[in-house]
C-alpha cells in the first residue's frame, strides 16, 4: 500500500505462483484490511482477480474516476495489460464475513 497523488493504493499485491491456492492472498487481503480501515482505497488488478478483489470490499469503479487512477489505468489497457479499476469505499468495507473462518484464525 502506499499513498500517492492524495490517494491511497493498493498495488502490486502477488504471490509467487507454487504457493497459490493456499490462502496467503487472502490472508494478505484480510491484513491489508486493517490497516486501510474506513479510508477510500483503489487498485488496478487484473481483470481475472475481480471477484478475489471484491472479498475485501473493492469494487469495480464505475463512477469517473481520481485523474492520478484513470491515467495509470490508461497506461496498463494501452500497454495490453487487461486490468480493471477498483475501488473501496468506507461503505463497501467488508464485515469478514466473507473471509473463510480458517483465514480469520490465521490473521495476526
Amino acid at each position: 500500500m502506499c499513498q500517492e497523488h492524495g490517494l491511497l493504493w493498493l498495488r502490486g499485491m502477488q504471490v509467487d505462483p507454487q504457493f497459490q491456492r493456499q490462502g496467503i492472498g487472502a490472508r494478505i487481503l484480510g491484513r491489508l484490511d486493517q490497516e486501510i480501515g474506513n479510508r477510500w482505497c483503489c487498485c488496478l488488478p487484473y481483470d481475472h482477480l475481480v471477484n478475489f478483489y471484491r472479498q475485501a470490499g473493492f469494487e469495480p469503479a464505475t463512477e469517473s474516476l481520481p485523474m492520478a487512477l484513470g491515467e495509470r489505468l490508461d497506461s496498463y489497457l494501452s500497454r495490453g495489460l487487461k486490468v480493471v479499476a477498483m475501488v473501496r469505499t468506507v461503505e463497501s468495507r467488508p464485515n469478514n464475513s466473507c473471509m473463510d473462518s480458517s483465514v480469520k484464525q490465521s490473521l495476526p
